[in-house]
């Protein structure tokens, strides 16, 4: 049967008081053309023809993973609409892409759409004027297809740069038959996860699978503690520079972190392995937990995997006389395609963002990827048990913080995800970690 998947509350009804404005910076107005006009909309509509043309078009997805089963299957049907266009298709991996689209922007090299993450991280390729606004190419109802809320951070100084392509959310992953087996109790506050921490060490068990060379995946951790300690509004001031870091309750959450890290909770040599390399790990049933992402999903129903049928789905465990928010997950929409300012035909690629989003939204959240952030036909017998528990959590959410990485502007990023690997081997303590944190916020300007 089809079904439109059309709410999803922890990114509907709380979307404006979630979304933290860091996004928000100005843009070099001064490589905008046809600014967001009515008038202009019929105008740009008229130069989209069926000329023969060739776009090159940069992402993260190669050949070897499930999202890139997701972007190909979506892929090909943005060929197939628009089949006058040639597409010079290149990706490379997460953070080696990262550093390729940089190195590309300040070489004036940009390809003609592009893969980014909304946000801190697009906000130089904006201020610097090396993609365009598209308010002009979706006036066609195009933003009505959309959950609402989620265009907040590919939108700069009131002008939109891209359409979303997913919506995730955070949650502890649990294998059941460990904790069964062993005689331990599933936490769900996070003295109870110290315990099970420890117990499972006794019975040498790593609790949990975390690989910390993709320094993006430690930090999950320390901010859903920070939404337990200190709240979604909060953690949306300090991103926004609207209050300091440097507080009780964002050390107490780096505090609970290195509780964590004490405690044996993450394998030896954390630093040293690749979240691929323990998602496997997990998959194959070695560790109790893993805290992560809906693509997660995915994994746990490939009856393939000896953790099929297996493992339960839960928030992050609450901190006891926590003042923060108790109901509030990581997640959100942050990626995205963006149009290059040296691209010549800004107005089919305008309608390439419109088909690639919607296919893209949907074969992600039939996939079992992620949830989705347009709303279009969805099969529902596709989707898999694991993304509708993941889709129930979101009923209970009152808040939505995305992964700091990518709402921080460039350089307190890379300052912050220091931070995090500090925290992991013991170069710094929880106070010296706001500290710092809040220091690298004052200094970008």
């Amino acid at each position: 049967m089809k079904g439109t998947w059309k709410r999803i509350i922890s990114t509907v009804l709380v979307a404006g008081m979630v979304f933290t404005m860091a996004a928000c910076g100005s843009s070099n107005t001064d490589s905008v053309q046809n600014t967001d006009s009515i008038s202009s909309t019929a105008a740009s509509a008229s130069k989209v023809s069926n000329e023969k043309i060739t776009l090159s078009l940069w992402a993260i997805f190669t050949e070897n993973d499930p999202g890139s089963i997701a972007f190909f299957d979506a892929f090909n049907k943005v060929k197939a609409k628009h089949s006058n266009i040639t597409f010079n298709y290149d990706a490379v991996l997460n953070e080696a892409y990262k550093t390729k689209i940089k190195t590309a922007a300040a070489a004036n090299e940009m390809p003609d759409i592009f893969y980014t993450w909304g946000g801190g991280f697009a906000k130089p390729f904006i201020d610097a004027g090396k993609a365009v606004p598209i308010d002009q190419y979706v006036q066609d109802g195009t933003l009505d297809k959309l959950i609402p809320g989620s265009t907040h951070y590919y939108t700069y100084d009131n002008k939109l740069y891209g359409l979303p392509l997913d919506n995730w959310l955070c949650s502890l992953y649990v294998n059941k038959e460990l904790f069964e087996t062993n005689g331990i109790k599933v936490p769900t506050t996070f003295d109870e996860l110290l315990t099970a921490s420890k117990e499972f060490n006794a019975k040498g068990i790593t609790p949990f699978a975390l690989g910390a060379k993709d320094r993006w995946s430690p930090q999950f951790y320390q901010i859903a503690l920070a939404i337990r300690t200190m709240g979604i509004d909060h953690i949306q001031n300090a991103l926004d520079k609207k209050e300091s870091f440097d507080q009780e309750g964002f050390t107490e959450s780096a505090k609970l972190f290195k509780d964590l890290i004490d405690s044996k909770a993450f394998p030896d040599g954390t630093t040293g392995l690749s979240n691929d390399e323990v998602q496997a790990e997990f998959a194959a049933g070695k560790y109790p937990m893993m805290f992560s992402g809906n693509w997660m999903g995915y994994i746990l129903d490939d009856k393939k995997n000896p953790i099929y049928g297996k493992t339960e789905i839960l928030p992050f465990p609450q901190v006891t006389g926590g003042k923060g928010d108790s109901d509030g997950f990581i997640g959100g929409c942050i990626t995205t395609f963006m149009i290059s300012s040296t691209n010549k035909y800004q107005a089919e690629s305008a309608e390439v963002l419109k088909t690639m989003g919607a296919e893209f939204s949907k074969s992600y959240y039939e996939m079992g990827l992620g949830l989705p952030s347009w709303n279009v036909d969805f099969d529902m017998t596709k989707i898999s048990p694991a993304t509708k528990r993941i889709h129930e959590l979101t009923q209970s959410a009152k808040g939505l913080t995305l992964a700091w990485d990518t709402v921080l502007n460039a350089q307190p990023t890379q300052v912050y995800l220091d931070l995090v690997q500090g925290l992991i081997v013991g170069t710094i303590t929880p106070e010296q970690f706001t500290k710092q944190l809040q220091a690298a916020q004052d200094a970008d300007k």
